[in-house]
C-alpha cells in the first residue's frame, strides 16, 4: 500500500485573499496566525505524513477549499538525501520539515485505495453544518431508546465525528457495527413483544 504526504507550498492560490486563507486555514487546520506567518516565510512544509491515497485526496480538496497551494506527493526513505531540516510543531501534524523539490510520480504510485473499515476520514463539511441526528451523540442516545431511529440513520447516509476541530467521517465498519447491533436489538425487542 502506498503512502503519501500532504505538502504545504506557502503560497496563496488565486483567487484568495491573505485573510481569507488565515481564516480557512485557522477553521480547517487549527493554524495560529503566528504559525501562518511563519508558514509563508518557507518554500514547503509538510502537514501530513504516510496516509493513504483517499486520506491524502480529502486533505487536497480541504487545502484546496483554503486557498494555498500544495501538493501530495508518494512517501518514499530515498527522498531526503539532505540533511533534516529544522522541526516545528503544527496543531495538525506531529512534525514539520522543509522539503528538498518533490520528484514526480508514476501512475503506480497514485492509485486509490479504499480506507480501512475503521479508518477515520476527513470531511470538508463544517461540523456546525451536519445535521444533529448524524452527530455521535445522538447516535448514542438514539441506540440506547429508540433503535429503530438508529437503524434508519445508518442506513440513510453517513455520520460525522469531530476531533481537535476536525470533522470526520465515521468508519465504515463502525457504521455497518451500528446497523447489526441496531437491527438484533430490534428483533430482540419484537421477539420478546411476540411472546
Amino acid at each position: 500500500m502506498s503512502e503519501f504526504n500532504v505538502i504545504i507550498k506557502n503560497t496563496i492560490a488565486e483567487g484568495f485573499s491573505h485573510q481569507e486563507v488565515q481564516e480557512n486555514l485557522a477553521r480547517y487546520l487549527k493554524i495560529s496566525p503566528d504559525k501562518f506567518a511563519q508558514l509563508l516565510t518557507r518554500k514547503a512544509t509538510v502537514v501530513k505524513k504516510g496516509i493513504s491515497s483517499e486520506n491524502a485526496e480529502k486533505f487536497r480538496k480541504i487545502l484546496v477549499k483554503c486557498g494555498i497551494e500544495h501538493e501530495i506527493q508518494a512517501s518514499s526513505s530515498s527522498v531526503n538525501h539532505e540533511p533534516q531540516p529544522e522541526k516545528e510543531n503544527l496543531p495538525t501534524t506531529e512534525s514539520t520539515t522543509l522539503l528538498p523539490p518533490a520528484p514526480q510520480t508514476t501512475p503506480a504510485e497514485s492509485v486509490k485505495t479504499k480506507p480501512g473499515l475503521f479508518e477515520r476520514i476527513p470531511s470538508e463539511k463544517r461540523y456546525s453544518d451536519i445535521p444533529f441526528y448524524r452527530k455521535p451523540l445522538t447516535l448514542i442516545l438514539s441506540f440506547l431508546f429508540f433503535s429503530p431511529a438508529t437503524l434508519i440513520i445508518c442506513l440513510t447516509g453517513d455520520t460525522y465525528s469531530q476531533n481537535k476541530g476536525v470533522v470526520y467521517q465515521a468508519p465504515r465498519g463502525m457504521r455497518w457495527l451500528l446497523i447489526l447491533m441496531s437491527a438484533l436489538y430490534l428483533a430482540k425487542g419484537i421477539a420478546f413483544a411476540l411472546k
